[in-house]
């Protein structure tokens, strides 16, 4: 008699180990979609200065090459594409491009991010004030 329920028992745990199994393996669907944010930059177009026929497409081959490719992961406010466009806006070209450069050095320096404060974006705050002597 105890044989006939110890064997019960082995051949019962068995049954429900492999349905068990068979739940437990079952195909999930997964989705590896990333979810795109509507935020794309619109190409400018509009030239109104004469600046503006060399700023402009700087800016929209900027977008088009690198940011759009890189993903919204720049970690400044205002981000790069906008520190550019504020530069020329304050100061000449050559210097809006060798602030820009610095800048754009400084996107992938992980180890001096200290010294700058966070926005409530938790981006790291960086205007072009910071730069500019008056």
């Amino acid at each position: 008699m105890r044989v006939f329920i110890i064997l019960s028992l082995i051949s019962f745990s068995l049954i429900t180990a492999q349905t068990s199994e068979a739940i437990r393996w079952e195909k999930n669907e997964l989705n590896y979609e990333i979810p795109v944010h509507s935020s794309q930059k619109e190409m400018d177009l509009n030239y109104k200065s004469t600046k503006d026929f060399v700023i402009k497409p700087l800016i929209n081959l900027y977008w088009l090459l690198i940011s759009n490719v890189d993903g919204d992961n720049c970690p400044f406010e205002p981000s790069c594409s906008q520190f550019f466009i504020d530069a020329t806006d304050q100061t000449n070209f050559l210097t809006a491009v060798l602030l820009f450069s610095d800048r754009f050095q400084r996107d992938s320096n992980f180890l001096n991010r200290l010294k700058y404060k966070r926005t409530k974006n938790h981006k790291l705050l960086d205007p072009i004030q910071n730069y500019l002597f008056e």
